[in-house]
């Protein structure tokens, strides 16, 4: 090939647009290298960038994406560069290093999806460095700092890191599988440069994503057979997300009588604004979608709502009290499809699609409204019954009916009575263990 058509980019030189200005036009661009930007809050990609934060959020074999893992400013970087070597130049290398997350988080199934199709060869060094997964430590309990760490912070940034060599070739035909390996520890950076100094091979493992979890580019465990059981929403149609309040300082106690009397201080025309202050600083603190004053202005011109104190499955094993506000953002997320569902002898049952950790969270079973946190962020809550929630008996009818599927529902197959017993022997085997 001609060298002076050959140019290697650094991802600090896209523009805004990501249109791929360098100063070298004509040139083919054949080897993108980069540490993109990470920020899990950037919010959504607007005017230019558009296109950008919308390439991956659909999946064609793969189940949806979900969630807003794709706001990450680094993902655009991805596309950017994706879109130069596979649909600009026809072939290249893209080796980024960058947050893990999009490895195998439920936001990222159509990004993976996209590159086995596109790509040739995927290889991923996972650094791991994780405070929120592992701990920061190895699987032996060792530290395992970032390889962002320097000599003036040890443990280096909070999330995990991958570097992700992405290879394109003149005729792709896509890639079968994924090479993987896991670096721990602190002599990590040491192995990288001494395996690159002495032009020694890494050993990988060969990984062939399973389309039924999104096609994951990490290793897992699983039961044999696994994959060929039914999903629990085929058997339990219907879950709702567990309530999240931003503010539990405010709005939940162990104590149900300290409760009341904190909300009757909030609701308390004569306290200012500043005694509240003074009382539960969370309650007066502005944050996105959150305008304190605004909102406490309504409320306390409507008044409190005793009734709404209810208990609340807080965490396992650590049952507390809610006040569950219909109105407002006081609540961050308060479920109005949700609450309505929680009466006597309706039976929950807690499933988190995915671990941030490699432990298992014992699935929880709950009669009472439940925290979304309440094993592993955004739980989701599964109940036996449905009842109607109009007084016409909308959908359901006028009682409660079982939240089965037609074929779960089919005879000899499970009925409601059946399942609230299944559902009560796994508490006590999870219990138990």
């Amino acid at each position: 090939m001609d060298r002076s058509r050959r140019c290697c980019w650094h991802s600090r030189n896209f523009c805004k647009s990501g249109c791929g200005r360098t100063g070298q036009a004509g040139k083919a661009i054949l080897v993108i290298l980069g540490n993109p930007p990470y920020n899990g809050f950037a919010g959504l990609a607007v005017d230019e960038e558009r296109d950008l934060s919308q390439a991956y959020r659909t999946a064609k074999r793969a189940a949806q994406p979900q969630g807003q893992g794709l706001d990450d400013l680094y993902v655009r970087f991805y596309r950017m560069a994706e879109r130069k070597i596979v649909e600009k130049t026809g072939k290249g290398i893209i080796c980024f290093i960058s947050n893990y997350s999009w490895l195998d988080g439920l936001s990222f199934t159509g990004m993976r999806e996209r590159y086995l199709d596109r790509f040739d060869q995927i290889s991923i060094d996972c650094l791991n460095g994780d405070k929120y997964k592992t701990g920061k430590l190895t699987p032996e309990g060792e530290s395992d700092p970032s390889i962002m760490s320097t000599e003036f912070n040890r443990e280096g940034i909070q999330v995990g890191t991958a570097i992700a060599l992405l290879t394109r070739r003149d005729k792709s035909s896509g890639a079968r599988s994924v090479s993987f390996r896991n670096l721990w520890g602190k002599e990590k950076r040491e192995q990288l440069l001494e395996e690159a100094d002495n032009n020694r091979a890494p050993e990988y493992k060969e990984l062939h994503p399973a389309l039924e979890l999104g096609l994951p580019f990490q290793p897992g465990v699983f039961e044999s057979g696994y994959l060929s059981w039914p999903l629990l929403p085929e058997l339990l149609p219907v879950s709702f997300p567990g309530v999240k309040t931003s503010r539990d300082d405010v709005v939940v106690d162990v104590d149900k009588e300290r409760l009341v009397s904190r909300m009757r201080q909030y609701f308390d025309p004569d306290l200012g604004d500043a005694d509240i202050r003074a009382i539960m600083p969370t309650a007066t603190a502005s944050t996105a979608g959150f305008d304190p004053k605004k909102i406490r202005r309504y409320l306390v011109q409507r008044g409190f709502k005793p009734e709404n104190i209810v208990r609340y499955c807080y965490r396992p094993f650590d049952i507390r009290w809610l006040y569950w506000e219909p109105e407002t953002a006081l609540l961050d997320r308060k479920r109005e499809e949700y609450f309505p569902q929680v009466f006597e002898r309706n039976i929950w049952l807690s499933a988190g699609q995915r671990n941030r950790k490699d432990a298992f969270y014992e699935p929880q079973v709950t009669t009472l409204l439940a925290d979304h946190h309440l094993v592993e962020s955004n739980v989701g809550m599964f109940p036996l019954h449905l009842r109607p929630t109009t007084s016409g008996g909308g959908l359901f009818g006028e009682h409660p009916k079982p939240n089965l599927t037609r074929n779960a529902s089919n005879p000899g197959f499970v009925t409601s009575q059946t399942l609230a017993l299944l559902l009560s022997y796994a508490n006590a085997i999870f219990v138990a263990n």
